[in-house]
């Protein structure tokens, strides 16, 4: 890449950067709390007051969003307990979380290419969801950023010579992993989603024997337990935490089965969402 090259390759990103974040911090208190922001704000809250975390398989999820909310009630919010605070303090977590997704894209640059990372970094800040939920107080931007930093994280180990920077990277794509597993249990999904996608990549392709890829593959497996554990069990004070994080996966089959947990909805429904129809105003806008 020429130096006029490398200059338009960052000052888009960095323009990129500067959108997601214009767009998504200001007035983050204008907006009253949805009650699913309200409980995980609560239960942020009570950790702050010192009131401890303690994971619930039968509702709610993993609980990253709640200790990575602690810094900013301790040190930024000025707030001395939980009645103090406000929407912006809990909200500025999931902002910086949706903006700082676009970061795991410079990881990437290799195998995308210069401008797709470009174009990708503006789309992610232009984003109406994205936006919209880097401004709303649950796991789902948390889980979004954990998730690209994974493949990011395996990319660069897959691409990487060298055997002591290669476990480095395995062991970053294993921390995401557990990472993800801490924010919220349902990333099982997204887990299966990636081995699809690599599957597909992979069919039809000779295979490259790689030295070390077991102890790797046993590092980053290592490092996502030992996150995902850490999290779960309230930082080894709730030892019962973990292997509910597992037993939990009953609860949610049962409820699927049973009573479809109150999101019963038919097959077209989120693309019925998505597109203009005769009962809306707009994208997303009722009568």
């Amino acid at each position: 890449m020429t130096s006029n090259g490398r200059f338009i390759y960052w000052a888009a990103l960095s323009i990129a950067f500067a959108a997601g974040l214009g767009l998504r911090l200001p007035e983050l208190a204008r907006k009253p709390m949805h009650t699913d922001e309200a409980v995980q704000a609560a239960k942020a809250g009570a950790l702050f007051d010192g009131g401890g975390y303690r994971y619930d398989p039968r509702e709610f999820h993993g609980p990253t969003l709640y200790y990575f909310t602690q810094p900013v009630l301790k040190y930024f919010s000025g707030a001395a307990d939980y009645a103090h605070t406000s929407e912006n303090d809990y909200r500025i977590v999931p902002a910086l979380f949706g903006a700082a997704t676009m970061l795991w894209l410079l990881l990437l640059a290799d195998g995308l290419g210069h401008f797709a990372v470009c174009t990708a970094a503006l789309l992610m800040a232009l984003s109406p969801s994205g936006v919209y939920y880097s401004r709303y107080y649950i796991q789902e931007t948390l889980l979004v950023f954990f998730s690209l930093g994974t493949i990011a994280c395996g990319w660069r180990w897959l691409n990487c010579e060298h055997a002591t920077r290669r476990k480095l990277w395995a062991l970053a794509a294993g921390l995401c992993l557990g990472l993800m597993h801490a924010t919220k249990e349902t990333c099982v999904l997204s887990w299966a989603a990636m081995g699809c996608g690599i599957w597909y990549a992979r069919r039809g392709t000779a295979t490259q024997k790689r030295d070390g890829i077991l102890a790797d593959a046993l590092l980053a497996i290592g490092a996502g337990v030992g996150v995902s554990v850490l999290f779960y069990s309230s930082f080894f004070t709730n030892a019962r935490g973990p292997l509910d994080s597992i037993l939990t996966y009953g609860n949610y089959f049962t409820r699927a089965a049973d009573e479809g947990g109150g999101h019963e909805q038919p097959f077209y429904f989120y693309a019925q969402l998505l597109l203009w129809n005769s009962s809306a105003l707009g994208f997303g806008l009722k009568d």
